[in-house]
C-alpha cells in the first residue's frame, strides 16, 4: 500500500499516515474486519519508521477506525462514509 507520504509537507508524517489509511478505507469502501498490511511491511514499503506507523495505527484505534487483533495485526473496525 503506497501511502504517498510527503516528507517536505508541513503535516507531520504520522498524521499523513492516518489520513492516507482513512482515505483508502473511504475510497475503496473497505469492509470491517479487513486486515491491514503489517506494521513492518507498511513501514518498509513507504520508507517509514515502524514507530511512526505504530503511532498512526494507535491513533486510529483510539478513533475507532481500526481494531487490534492479537497475533494478526490491525483490522478495519467500522465502515467510513464516503465524502461527497
Amino acid at each position: 500500500m503506497d501511502l504517498g507520504i510527503d516528507r517536505q509537507a508541513l503535516v507531520p508524517v504520522v498524521q499523513q499516515i492516518v489520513s492516507a489509511v482513512v482515505q483508502w478505507i473511504r475510497k475503496d469502501g473497505v469492509s470491517p474486519g479487513t486486515r491491514l498490511p503489517s506494521v513492518r511491511q507498511l513501514a518498509l514499503d513507504n520508507l517509514l519508521s515502524q514507530s511512526s506507523v505504530i503511532e498512526a495505527f494507535e491513533r486510529m484505534v483510539a478513533q475507532g477506525v481500526l481494531a487490534p487483533r492479537q497475533g494478526s495485526g490491525f483490522v478495519v473496525a467500522r465502515c467510513l462514509a464516503r465524502k461527497r
